[in-house]
């Protein structure tokens, strides 16, 4: 079964699918010192993990108790200092946006465990880490999603596929050629948690429930919903190129006209 038959991609005046999902066009640059984030644009910050030991000791001193308890439940060095970088970095980028003070910001969640603010005007924001790296999305008006992966060959099975993907994107996959499979099961992979992460029901919403593309010959895709019926076309999808060892997607459910892709740099972590 071919991706491209199930719903070719619509566009609009002042929107390209292909400019927001040509992930080879993706530039990490260095943030200005004073961000906006205007209606209809999605900012994007790529954010890596491994830093000293000065800036993690920073960002444990802004994280709340609860999250402190929290990085204290990982059994592996990594992970602990990967969260606490994430979730460090998470603060100090708000706090950017806000205007408060990073350690001040109060985090509120979903039913099924989506954190949110209640900054004014208003910011939504998601965020995923993998490996060596973090990926933060923020949007004014819309929900958002984002996934970043750390590919591993070993997980690109047809069993794998089969158990996890919906039908049609596990016949997709089987029918690719052997060394397209590996970047198709993790595009496959990290499309799928954007669409569920800006969804917001987390695995409550059925894997197969929805489509998305996964040839890496085509654009980052949602195709199918279930629950939107035609009002898929209002949803955003756009494959990142985050490092040439991950997957990573941005999801949004709504008409985005512009996206903005910024280094966490020094200014963030110092």
């Amino acid at each position: 079964m071919s991706e491209s038959h199930l719903n070719p991609t619509v566009e609009e005046p002042g929107f390209s699918q292909q400019s927001l999902a040509d992930e080879s066009a993706t530039k990490w640059k260095h943030h200005p010192d004073v961000l906006t984030l205007p209606d209809k644009t999605a900012h994007l910050w790529r954010i890596k993990l491994r830093q000293s030991e000065s800036v993690r000791s920073r960002f444990w001193s802004i994280l709340d108790k609860t999250e402190q308890a929290r990085a204290k439940r990982f059994h592996f060095d990594k992970d602990r200092f990967a969260f606490i970088m994430a979730r460090g970095a998470l603060r100090a980028i708000l706090g950017k946006y806000s205007g408060n003070d990073p350690a001040k910001i109060h985090f509120f969640y979903s039913g099924h465990g989506k954190p949110y603010t209640n900054f004014s005007p208003k910011l939504n924001f998601n965020l995923s880490h993998s490996g060596d790296y973090a990926l933060l999305g923020l949007v004014r008006e819309y929900n958002i999603g984002v996934d970043v992966e750390l590919i591993r060959s070993n997980l690109a099975t047809e069993d794998i596929a089969t158990r996890y993907f919906s039908k049609d994107e596990a016949q997709v996959f089987r029918q690719l050629p052997e060394n397209q499979k590996v970047e198709a099961f993790f595009n496959c992979w990290s499309r799928k948690e954007a669409v569920i992460k800006c969804d917001g029901r987390g695995l409550s919403l059925g894997l197969s429930e929805f489509d998305v593309t996964l040839s890496p010959d085509l654009p980052g895709q949602l195709i199918r919903a279930s629950w939107l019926g035609n009002e898929v076309n209002n949803w955003r999808m756009c494959a990142l190129s985050v490092d040439p060892d991950y997957s990573a997607c941005l999801v949004v459910d709504g008409k985005i006209k512009e996206i903005e892709t910024w280094e966490a740099g020094s200014s963030i972590t110092t």
